[in-house]
């Protein structure tokens, strides 16, 4: 595995500058200079040190900041839990399962994407399901977490899901809503929509259209890309899949009877061995697919957008 470290050297992520105390295989430990060990691993930290010198360009490109008195470097304890997914988590429910919580996977993933990105994020665990959001705190809010577009993970008995989550009313949507923006972008095309079609050739993503029906959701029709660039609708209901354009797609998702409420997701997933084996670098697949799939997370909420970085 091809990575920059070296023990007893000296490097950073966002919690600070730290050195390599041990190295070993895929497992790395570190000392921050408060005195700080981390167990982490190689892969997940490497990540973190070459999206930080690609930044640095830029940085020196802009007027410096003015100067801040030092603190200490700020403990971020989400995902210190976590070490993997359990035989017993891969349920419809949430009994005994601990996964989603802020110190386990569900924070994990959020603190991964707040190291990656240039944006904060947080991770909010779904009221009784095996699931968790993650999204910017900006453009999330937990008591209405359905007008807001996210990214999810979520498990089965059998898989793991992950991806981007947005949802429609059968009532108005005001600005409060995402639909009307994720819409906007499906029908613009152009060079947001060639990322969203490279993310699906590359990590495998395909959309899932779903509503609200008496025993839960019930699928109404699965989109993959074609080899032609155009989207395959396959109707759930015996449809003869057929292909589209985008706006052809969009125009489908708007004809589209939400009962009282529609569901669309670009997603893919992982088997439940897979998932398990995985350990903590289970978070490197499911933020692959995060990052990939920011432009549009970001383009569904821009209509808001504070004009910053961090929230």
């Amino acid at each position: 595995m091809e990575h920059p470290f070296r023990t007893g050297e000296t490097y950073r992520n966002r919690d600070g500058s730290y050195e390599v105390e041990e190295l070993d295989g895929r497992r790395l430990v570190i000392r921050y200079t408060d005195g700080r060990r981390l167990e982490t691993t190689v892969k997940l930290q490497a990540r973190i040190w070459r999206n930080i010198l690609s930044e640095e360009p830029i940085a020196e490109q802009s007027k410096p900041p003015a100067p801040q008195p030092e603190t200490k470097p700020h403990r971020d304890r989400r995902g210190r839990k976590f070490t993997a997914l359990q035989d017993h988590d891969f349920q419809l429910g949430v009994a005994g399962t601990s996964w989603r919580a802020k110190t386990a996977l569900g924070g994990l993933l959020a603190r991964e994407m707040s190291a990656i990105t240039p944006y904060e994020f947080e991770s909010h665990a779904v009221y009784r399901q095996s699931r968790v959001h993650i999204a910017r705190p900006t453009f999330y809010n937990a008591e209405a977490k359905w007008q807001r577009a996210k990214f999810y993970f979520a498990l089965n008995s059998r898989r793991a899901h992950f991806g981007y989550h947005v949802e429609r009313s059968d009532g108005p949507m005001d600005d409060a809503w995402d639909w009307p923006g994720f819409l906007s972008v499906v029908e613009a095309g152009g060079a947001l929509v060639r990322r969203v079609e490279a993310a699906m050739h590359d990590l495998g993503l395909a959309w899932s259209v779903w509503r609200d029906a008496a025993s839960g959701l019930a699928l109404v029709a699965r989109v993959e890309l074609t080899e032609e660039g155009l989207l395959s609708w396959a109707g759930a209901e015996g449809e003869d899949a057929k292909q589209v354009t985008w706006p052809a797609f969009a125009a489908r998702l708007n004809r589209i009877e939400p009962t009282p409420s529609a569901h669309v997701f670009l997603a893919t997933g992982i088997a439940k061995h897979e998932a398990i084996a995985a350990g903590v670098e289970i978070v490197e697949p499911v933020t692959t697919v995060y990052r990939a799939l920011l432009p549009l997370y970001t383009a569904s909420t821009g209509k808001r957008s504070p004009g910053r970085s961090r929230d």
